[in-house]
């Protein structure tokens, strides 16, 4: 199964679940697929939020939250944008808002969002995350693998048995065998290249400076 249809089933899913209920529920989502999935991923820190409604706007909820932010670094999204300062959600849980109270400006996120209308988009359901609490495989996903890899499918494994489709799926057993979907697939592997026309899980290992090096041994 493609990526872009893996997601299109998702958000279908998520809207006929919107539809229903009051609840927003989300598909677990690796790093990796949302990367590169979103339109924009940028890092940032949360300065303000108000409330601004776009009553014309035909693929924007008529009412939003609009965050202020400070972007300090642009991931994906260059030839889109070239500096974000506000990112809109939905007002409210039930319609996947994403809600934060930004009591301290010095605190930087993650935040993957799509482009609508000229604006950067973003749900409860993306990845949006405070840098502080990223591994190192996390951030040199973010910064260096992530985007060398997106022909490359992660396929979460429900129950078993379970297989790919593909010889460029990555099979995520995290929520399968350790009962949570944030575990060691999550934090510490990338779903990469690995011949022709195969992909592989990958331990992402950040590189230590000589100078680090050095230091640990003295």
């Amino acid at each position: 199964m493609s990526t872009y249809l893996t997601f299109a089933t998702f958000f279908l899913l998520l809207v006929v679940d919107l539809q229903l209920s009051d609840a927003c529920s989300c598909a677990p989502m690796h790093p990796q697929t949302a990367f590169c999935y979103s339109d924009v991923v940028i890092r940032a820190k949360i300065m303000s939020v108000k409330s601004v409604s776009f009553p014309n706007s035909t693929s924007l909820f008529h009412d939003c939250l609009e965050y202020g932010i400070k972007q300090t670094k642009m991931y994906k999204g260059f030839d889109l944008v070239q500096d974000v300062e506000f990112v809109y959600t939905a007002p409210d849980d039930g319609r996947c808002g994403f809600t934060h109270n930004p009591n301290s400006t010095r605190e930087q996120f993650v935040i993957s969002g799509r482009m609508r209308e000229g604006r950067v988009v973003i749900t409860s359901c993306d990845f949006i995350e405070p840098w502080n609490r990223l591994t190192s495989g996390q951030k040199k996903g973010l910064m260096h693998t992530y985007k060398t890899a997106c022909d490359c499918n992660i396929t979460p494994c429900y129950s078993l048995p379970c297989a790919v489709n593909s010889q460029k799926e990555c099979l995520w057993t995290d929520g399968l065998i350790k009962r949570s979907w944030y575990d060691d697939q999550y934090h510490n592997f990338a779903c990469v290249h690995h011949g022709t026309g195969t992909c592989i899980w990958e331990r992402q290992k950040s590189r230590v400076s000589r100078k680090s090096m050095k230091t640990k041994f003295l």
